[in-house]
């Protein structure tokens, strides 16, 4: 009777250490790949087409390995042809490689929305913004938004809001669920009727 010979130890550790070195190297293929999806999606996001437009002074894709990462500088988008503008100074878009739908927004201190062509403006600052959203069957399914220290600067008056949270989910074209909830209102803007300040709304 013969006996299959074991292997030595030195085999089996080459073939470990193959396997991690073929692991990493066909991770990192995938991760580029997908950076450049990534840069491919924001280089025909300018373009016209739609309701929405976007535009931005550059872009830059990080967060190897775990990470697929969008630093955008001075990002604005467009609603119905300058009906709507908003402007940041910088916005940040994160998403796990393995989970491209889902996406992790840090938003920038201070931004702008103009209405009516630029009639309108309101200023809005924040000590700290971050958004998560999900994204099914090419358009919203969730979004979910936590402000802090918010100032909202417009020409009928200042706001201000300590704590904001928005959530919303949608189905399709149609958004079916939304809540805001917002603490420690400064409603000078809004009183009266509402009092000077509230507490929770």
């Amino acid at each position: 009777m013969r006996f299959a010979r074991l292997r030595s130890p030195r085999r089996a550790l080459a073939a470990a250490l193959a396997a991690a070195v073929l692991a990493v190297a066909g991770w990192s293929v995938y991760w580029h790949l997908a950076a450049a999806r990534v840069e491919a999606r924001l280089a025909q996001w300018p373009a016209a087409g739609g309701a929405w437009q976007g535009s931005y002074e550059s872009a830059a894709v990080s967060g190897f390995p775990f990470w697929l990462a969008v630093e955008i500088e001075r990002p604005a988008l467009v609603w119905r042809q300058g009906a709507v503008l908003w402007r940041g100074s910088r916005l940040t878009v994160r998403s796990r490689p393995w989970a491209p739908a889902r996406f992790l927004v840090d938003l920038p201190p201070r931004q702008q929305l103009a209405f009516e062509h630029g009639r309108r403006e309101v200023e809005i600052a924040m000590a700290r913004g971050s958004a998560e959203a999900v994204l099914a069957g090419g358009g919203l399914r969730m979004l979910a938004a936590r402000l802090e220290r918010v100032t909202v600067t417009a020409d009928i008056g200042p706001l201000a809001v300590e704590r904001l949270a928005f959530d919303a989910a949608a189905e399709g074209d149609a958004l079916w669920e939304a809540g805001v909830l917002a603490e420690g209102i400064e409603a000078g803007v809004l009183a009266p009727p509402l009092a000077a300040r509230l507490p929770r709304l």
